[in-house]
Order: structure tokens, then sequence, then C-alpha cells
């Protein structure tokens, strides 16, 4: 009877999904500037500037995004914005909305086993595949040297997802208290 309970427990646990959690910079004053913590997720920006430039850098804008400026009279510009769980746990990418001024955008992502994901302008692989098992991703704009535009990334409403742990795991785990639970049973 114990085990049909415990059995029927971790088959509903590993069937529960994940409750999604946007990133939508409102939580945030305009102004405020990298690394952002929203929940349990870490937003962290990174851009090439010359030290005369005001306006490169990276900040809440007043409407509630975040936006990442690159110089653009630096040599090969980027702009970058990188997004993990403060506690390094795997999550899934769903979902964002992305604007770039110009150049190459690309959306990188690392999964759980160290794979390298690559994908150029296209956002459409969210929420499937390797996407739902990251341990961070990132979108960055690169424009070649001389161009005289900068980098500039603005990123809102990232949709994601923390990885729950899998039935199988919850499953042995409660084999191993039941075999424990019994063991003292007999022995008592």
């Amino acid at each position: 009877m114990y085990r049909l309970v415990a059995i029927l427990l971790v088959s509903f646990a590993g069937t529960m999904p994940a409750a999604a959690f946007t990133i939508d910079f409102e939580e945030f004053s305009a102004g405020a500037s990298s690394p952002l913590i929203s929940g349990d997720y870490e937003i962290a920006a990174s851009f090439n500037c010359d030290s005369q430039s005001p306006t490169c850098g990276a900040a809440v804008t007043a409407g509630n995004s975040f936006r990442v400026h690159s110089d653009p009279d630096f040599f090969d510009q980027s702009a970058v914005i990188t997004i993990e769980r403060s506690d390094g746990g795997i999550f899934a990418a769903h979902s964002m909305d992305i604007l770039f001024q110009s150049g190459n955008g690309e959306l990188l992502g690392t999964t759980a086993q160290g794979d390298n994901l690559y994908v150029y302008d296209d956002l459409s692989v969210l929420g499937q595949g390797d996407w739902l098992n990251l341990v961070s991703f990132s979108y960055s704009v690169s424009i070649p040297g001389g161009t005289p535009v900068p980098a500039i990334i603005d990123i809102d409403n990232i949709v994601v997802t923390a990885v729950p742990i899998p039935a199988a795991a919850w499953l042995f785990g409660s084999a191993l208290a039941g075999l424990g639970w019994f063991r003292r049973r007999q022995s008592v």
C-alpha cells in the first residue's frame, strides 16, 4: 500500500508543469544597470566602448526594456545580454521580445550537457529542443568596425521556466526511502 502511494505521488510530481516566469524589467527603475536580478534569474550585459562615449552602456530604459548600447567608433562592436539562473540551475527559454538596430544578431545557448547552441536571427527555436535544457543563454548583436552605427539591443518579456527534477529522480529517491523505512520496520 505504501509503495503504491509513493509511486502515485512520484508520478504526479513528475508531471506537474513548472510555472513560467516573465522577466519584463518593470520592477526596475529607468537607469538601473547590469547585472540585474529578477526572481531567480540574473541578466548581465557586455559591450565594447571607447571611454569617451557618453551613450555606451547597459541600462533599463524609460519604457521598461533592457538596452545594451556599444560604441559606433569601436573596432568590431558588439553588445550582448546573457540570462542565467542565480543558483546555476537548469532552465528553459520560451520566448522574448527583442529589437536590434542593425548588424548581425545571434542567439546563443549553453545546455546542461555543455553543448553550445547558435542560431542567427531566429527566435522560433525557443521553447523546443535543447532550448528547454539550458544553464545560460544570450542574444548578441555585432557590427564590423568602421560602420558608423552602434550595436544596440533592446530586450523585454523574456519567458523562462525552471526545469523541475525529473520524475526518475523522484522515483529513485522514494524507492530508497521506502527500502529504508521497510528495513527499519523489520528490525523493530
